[in-house]
């Protein structure tokens, strides 16, 4: 069993009222839909921050990275040439939870430490990279958007395809951040005000930012606690430690990169099989807690659970973690190797 840590009278007002609205009768929607389903502008990148003193709250990596495609994301709208202005209309969603907003630019949440804001490109008149999110933003282009009426494809439509983003520091932190989110989806309309149907084209952004401040937890290796063989049946009540099983200490020792001596940090526990206080095995039926020295629970996940320390002169510092099995449901395991997976993070306190 081990642990390892990593959205005819009445005749003739009847055809007035007809006539009345005849107009909307045949007019189309506007929406555009895509030809080829929605396109899917997948983004990546990695950025290298040397400067040790841009990692704090507050700084702004302004347009750190620029996207670009050139697959086309074709359209074809429910429209007749003639009808509305000419121009073509665009309006993004995101899931994304808005964190503030600063004047046109919004800042959304993408994780912990990070906001992000966006931009961009429309073509036509506009010409230019447009903060989202959209709500009617328009290419301004009188007549352009006839091309995609009356059956048309407009082939080469790519709206959503080139962009910029920019980042936000909300807590310093250590090592590096990475998120992964569906930045928004893109709907496309041959009429003002008027959208639906699937979304034409959608970004999706991964990204990486390293920092120069670092720490290594046992000079980077597996933190490894090996417990032996235990009887299944010492695994009887959930969230109860193991029947006759001591908790074992782990001293963990880490050293940490351009970060000043006597530097307030954490240590927290990150999972992705969590069950309460426990990280779970790959035997469901079995777990482990993982306890600071004084017995306090190290929740897996839970930012508010951490252990504090603080450097010594030479950046370094001993963290004792105590960790025992325990059972997670309650009812009798199948015999066999158990293992689990955790990751130790460090942060700024």
């Amino acid at each position: 069993m081990q642990l390892i840590l990593r959205a005819a009278k009445h005749f003739i007002l009847a055809s007035i009222l007809l006539f009345l609205h005849f107009p909307n009768v045949h007019a189309g929607t506007g929406w555009c839909h895509p030809v080829n389903g929605t396109i899917p502008y997948i983004f990546n990148f990695t950025k290298n921050i040397n400067d040790p003193n841009q990692n704090q709250t507050g700084y702004l990596f302004n347009n750190i990275y620029t996207w670009g495609s050139t697959v086309p994301s074709p359209v074809t709208c429910d429209c007749k040439a003639g009808e509305g202005d000419g121009a073509t209309y665009f309006k993004t969603e995101t899931s994304l939870p808005i964190a503030r907003q600063d004047g046109s630019t919004v800042w959304y949440t993408v994780n912990e430490y990070l906001q992000a804001s966006a931009k961009a490109y429309i073509g036509g008149l506009t010409n230019s990279y447009v903060p989202v999110p959209w709500d009617n933003a328009t290419n301004g282009a009188s007549g352009d958007s006839y091309i995609q009426c009356d059956g048309k494809v407009s082939a080469y439509a790519n709206t959503g395809a080139s962009g910029k983003i920019s980042l936000y520091i909300v807590k310093p932190f250590v090592g590096e951040s990475n998120f992964s989110v569906k930045l928004f989806d893109v709907y496309r309309s041959n009429n003002k005000g008027s959208f639906g149907g699937p979304p034409v084209s959608t970004v999706y952004i991964t990204g990486m930012i390293i920092v120069p401040q670092n720490c290594i937890i046992d000079t980077g290796s597996i933190v490894s606690v090996d417990f032996g063989n235990i009887p299944t049946s010492a695994f009887q009540t959930a969230g109860v430690k193991a029947i006759n099983v001591l908790p074992v200490k782990k001293d963990v020792n880490i050293q940490c990169t351009n970060i000043a001596a006597q530097a307030n940090l954490t240590l927290r526990l990150e999972s992705e099989k969590v069950s309460g206080n426990s990280l779970v095995s790959d035997n469901p039926d079995v777990g482990f807690n993982i306890e600071d020295s004084t017995g306090k629970p190290l929740t897996p996940n839970d930012i508010n659970r951490f252990i504090p320390f603080t450097l010594d002169m030479t950046g370094k510092s001993t963290i004792t973690l105590i960790i025992y099995p325990v059972s997670i449901t309650g009812n009798k395991p199948t015999s066999g190797p158990v293992t689990s997976l955790g990751y130790l993070r460090v942060d700024f306190a």
